[in-house]
C-alpha cells in the first residue's frame, strides 16, 4: 500500500526545516504552499477566474494540489506533504478532497502535527516580518490553536480505515528531527502496525 506522511504546523514552527533533515532526500516531499501559489497565478490570468467565489477558487487551487499529490504518490512508495493543517482560519483540504485523496490514491495516512512554545514560533515569525507585532501576536496565538482543531479533524476524518497519526514538540530541530525520521522509517516498514503508531 502507497503512503502518505502528512506533516502540519502553524507559520514559524520549524516545520520545513525538520523536514529537511528528517527526510535528507529519501522521499519526496511536495510543498503545498508552493503549489497553491504557482496554481493561483497561472489560474488568474484563465477567464472567468474573477467571477468565481474566494470558495470556488480555492476549490480550484486545491484540485491542482490534489492531482499533483495524487500523480507523485502512484510514481512511489512513500511521499511526504510540507504543508498547515489551517490556512486564512480554514482547514487547507475540506473533508470531501481529503477523502477523495485517499480513494484516489490508495494510500494510508500519517498525519504529523509539528508545534513549538507560542514565545519561540512568535520570535521566528517576527524575524520573517515588518507587520505590527500586537498583529502578529494574535495571528499566532489564533494560527496554533487553529492548526491543532484541524489537525483533530484530520485525524478524524480517516482514522477508521487509513490514518495514523503523531503530535511532536519542536524544542530542538535536530532532536525532532531524528523523532520523524524513526516514525516515517516505522510508517514505511511492517513496523507501524505493532508500534505507537495507535489506531484511533
Amino acid at each position: 500500500m502507497r503512503k502518505i506522511v502528512f506533516i502540519g504546523g502553524p507559520r514559524g514552527v520549524g516545520k520545513t526545516k525538520v523536514i529537511q533533515k528528517a527526510n535528507a532526500g529519501s522521499h519526496p516531499v511536495i510543498p503545498t504552499g508552493k503549489i497553491s501559489k504557482a496554481a493561483q497565478i497561472r489560474l488568474a490570468k484563465t477567464a472567468g477566474w474573477k467571477d468565481l467565489s474566494p470558495s470556488e477558487q480555492k476549490a480550484k487551487i486545491n484540485q491542482e494540489v490534489l492531482r499533483h499529490i495524487t500523480f507523485q504518490s502512484k510514481k512511489t512508495k512513500l511521499i511526504i506533504i510540507d504543508s498547515h493543517y489551517s490556512y486564512h482560519g480554514e482547514p487547507i483540504f475540506t473533508k470531501a478532497e481529503l477523502k477523495h485523496l485517499a480513494k484516489e490514491t490508495g494510500a494510508s495516512f500519517l498525519f504529523v502535527n509539528i508545534s513549538a512554545s507560542r514565545k519561540n514560533i512568535l520570535l521566528r515569525v517576527l524575524a520573517d516580518t515588518s507587520k505590527m507585532r500586537s498583529h502578529e501576536i494574535k495571528k499566532v496565538r489564533e494560527d496554533i490553536l487553529l492548526n491543532q482543531k484541524f489537525y483533530e479533524e484530520y485525524r478524524k476524518i480517516l482514522a477508521k480505515s487509513t490514518g495514523r497519526s503523531i503530535s511532536l514538540w519542536n524544542h530542538d530541530v535536530e532532536e525532532t528531527a531524528k523523532l520523524l525520521s524513526g516514525f516515517i522509517g516505522d510508517f514505511l516498514s511492517d513496523k507501524w502496525k505493532n508500534s505507537f503508531l495507535i489506531k484511533k
